[in-house]
């Protein structure tokens, strides 16, 4: 293929994001993983044990939100959410002015947004980016130009006929974003045993990200059962 036609294919790849691309990823995401995925943090408790510097919201009434489930033997169900995440600033993780108790509480969950190598440092498959203007929770930087995520393109789409190319390429690229996502979701757990500095310069720096996005284990586990309703793969 023509570098030309290449380049542009690569480029069009990114500038998206995964809340353009699937608006209920991250709702699948704290369905699954978010109860655990609870942090510890300090809440304004009168008489508490604790004090801290309210931070962030968590005074709202809790709402029972009851979702249709379609279970695998057809029977129908229900889903249960919680909220409990506005109001008021309540919660935060320094010590302050106001009496607090520990509490576990629902970790934030990170957005992810597709750029070019010319956004993050080189060779790196992803960088974090905490303070992005757009997103409060912090967003990851996913290289869709990285050998690695371009060797997994092309390694799905030889399997698919070719008209499926593009779904292809746009799942194997969902799956790493989705991936990034979880593992820096997860590392707020290290924050009790770790400086926050400590996290964010050195656990989600963009080496140690890019280090845990290799290996294709859990990535192919993943992204393999989503590309399952093209059909039946090709034979080699």
């Amino acid at each position: 293929m023509p570098p030309e036609i290449l380049a542009a294919i690569r480029l069009a790849r990114a500038g998206g994001d995964g809340t353009i691309t699937d608006p209920t990823w991250r709702e699948r995401l704290a369905d699954r993983f978010g109860s655990r995925w609870r942090i510890v943090r300090l809440r304004s408790q009168k008489g508490g044990a604790y004090t801290v510097e309210p931070s962030s919201p968590g005074t709202a009434p809790v709402r029972r939100v009851v979702r249709p489930v379609v279970r695998s033997d057809k029977s129908s169900g229900t889903h249960v959410s919680t909220g409990g995440s506005g109001g008021d600033p309540n919660t935060g993780r320094l010590p302050g002015f106001e009496d607090a108790s520990r509490k576990h509480v629902a970790g934030a969950i990170p957005h992810y947004r597709r750029v070019t190598a010319a956004e993050v440092d080189p060779g790196m498959i992803a960088a974090w980016q905490p303070n992005d203007p757009e997103y409060p929770e912090g967003v990851v930087l996913l290289n869709v130009e990285h050998p690695v995520i371009v060797e997994q393109i092309e390694h799905f789409q030889a399997q698919y006929p070719d008209h499926y190319s593009d779904e292809v390429a746009d799942n194997v690229i969902a799956g790493y974003g989705e991936i990034a996502v979880a593992k820096i979701a997860h590392s707020e757990h290290l924050k009790g045993m770790h400086l926050t500095s400590t996290i964010e310069t050195e656990f989600r720096m963009g080496v140690a990200l890019t280090m845990s996005l290799l290996g294709l284990l859990s990535e192919e586990a993943v992204i393999a059962p989503r590309l399952g309703r093209f059909g039946v793969k090709r034979r080699n």
